[in-house]
């Protein structure tokens, strides 16, 4: 008797959470998955305007598991190294900020301090196009993981 309640509440539950309502969330989050199937590759236009479109107007969360059915998903390791990357990527950003902005300080200070000289420009514009270039080929490297 104990098994048959058990089952029952099981068969219960998962058609409860198949029907339970979708929510502009859970909308959101699909068609996002969508866009990312797309850019990927995975999609042609007509499957993602056809599948987006279900999303959108999808009641339940099960009609918005259907819409998403076939599509891989990425695994969690991906997506962890997809978010050290975009973090490592605004570290980055923010150092070349940073010491753009020191460099700048420090040509002002010497234009105050010395005068307009052509040496001391030149030596800030080379160490600002040296650091400009390896910040380039980083970012262009880490966009590539």
């Amino acid at each position: 008797m104990a098994f048959w309640r058990l089952f029952g509440w099981l068969v219960f539950a998962l058609v409860q959470r198949r029907v339970a309502l979708a929510g502009d969330v859970d909308r959101e989050r699909a068609a996002s998955s969508l866009r990312e199937h797309y850019a990927g590759g995975y999609l042609t236009l007509d499957e993602f305007s056809r599948r987006t479109g279900r999303v959108l107007s999808a009641r339940s969360r099960g009609q918005v598991q259907r819409a998403l059915f076939g599509l891989s998903r990425p695994s969690v390791i991906a997506s962890a190294r997809s978010a050290v990357r975009d973090v490592v990527l605004v570290v980055v950003g923010g150092a070349y900020v940073v010491f753009s902005l020191v460099l700048a300080v420090c040509l002002g200070l010497t234009v105050l301090l010395q005068g307009v000289s052509s040496s001391a420009f030149l030596v800030i514009a080379v160490i600002w196009l040296v650091a400009t270039y390896v910040f380039g080929r980083a970012r262009r490297r880490l966009a590539r993981l």
